[in-house]
């Protein structure tokens, strides 16, 4: 990550030297669901949670409450005063943290470790107890909930199902899939990497969508590559200021990496995830796809 990084994007020599800052609160969002929540995260200082269970409401496939996710942050020490920088195994699960916390009014100081552990791995930065950093400043009080009154952030970065379908003969549109090329050529629901192979009911992409896989908009690192390079990229695809991006991958964590990128390196205006992915997409009958 270069010079043009916002501040909501933070590299990690950003991240060490504040190892120390007990304001600042690493949080290890984590896949497996073995994790117990609130335990020691790689990164010292920090806690993992399971994605799942921070983010998601408990019985439906949706995102928890404002007044849910704020509760559960509190638990992780996170409140009001402090800045959680949230991080992954992949990239993309810090980055998916960020988006639904804005989804929800809640990213004021929320940031997101540029690479993740990919990154911080590579660079042979300290893991665990190699550094002794004092404890977290704990939260006084739990994030502020938005007003009734206030605009709903949701709608301004999430799309739904049935209004994507409408979009998709829209010329000022451009759908992104951000999948592996396995995924998008409909060889494969999951990428290779992930062993299993399920997850939608049927393999390929939706109608009229550009692929671009978000390992492109990486450098070996995991890190965001440099803004001429993204700047190329997303024009090879045909995105420009005349177009509103849409971006979608197999659960929405790939896709909102992109949303991050799109959003807060290349200023690019009005993106939105397709929070169902091909979760959904691929599983609901009637709905067309391509192969």
């Amino acid at each position: 990550m270069g010079a043009h990084a916002p501040q909501r994007l933070v590299s990690t020599a950003w991240l060490e030297a504040r190892l120390s800052t007990p304001e600042v609160h690493p949080v290890e969002v984590r896949f497996s669901a073995d994790t117990q929540d609130g335990s020691p995260g790689l990164i010292p200082g920090s806690v993992a949670v399971h994605w799942k269970r921070l983010l998601w409401d408990d019985y439906r496939r949706e995102f928890a409450t404002a007044e849910t996710l704020s509760s559960r942050l509190f638990e992780l020490g996170v409140g009001q005063g402090t800045i959680p920088v949230f991080y992954g195994e992949e990239p993309q699960f810090g980055a998916y943290a960020l988006w639904v916390l804005q989804a929800r009014g809640l990213s004021e100081n929320a940031r997101y470790l540029d690479g993740g552990l990919e990154a911080w791995h590579g660079l042979g930065l300290p893991l665990g107890t190699a550094v002794d950093v004092p404890a977290r400043l704990a939260a006084d009080l739990p994030l502020s909930i938005p007003g009734a009154d206030e605009i709903n952030p949701f709608s301004t970065v999430a799309i739904g199902r049935e209004e994507l379908r409408e979009s998709l003969h829209d010329a000022q549109s451009l759908l992104i899939d951000m999948r592996s090329p396995e995924e998008f050529s409909g060889e494969r629901v999951t990428p290779w990497s992930m062993g299993f192979d399920h997850g939608a009911e049927r393999a390929g992409h939706i109608p009229g969508a550009v692929h671009l896989h978000i390992r492109d908009l990486l450098d070996d690192l995991g890190r965001v590559r440099p803004l001429e390079e993204l700047q190329a990229t997303f024009e090879q695809v045909g995105l420009d200021s005349a177009r509103q991006a849409i971006t979608y991958c197999r659960l929405s964590h790939r896709a909102s990496l992109g949303w991050l990128i799109l959003t807060d390196v290349l200023n690019t205006q009005g993106v939105r995830v397709y929070d169902g992915s091909w979760t959904e997409w691929g599983s609901v009958v009637g709905l067309p796809i391509e192969r």
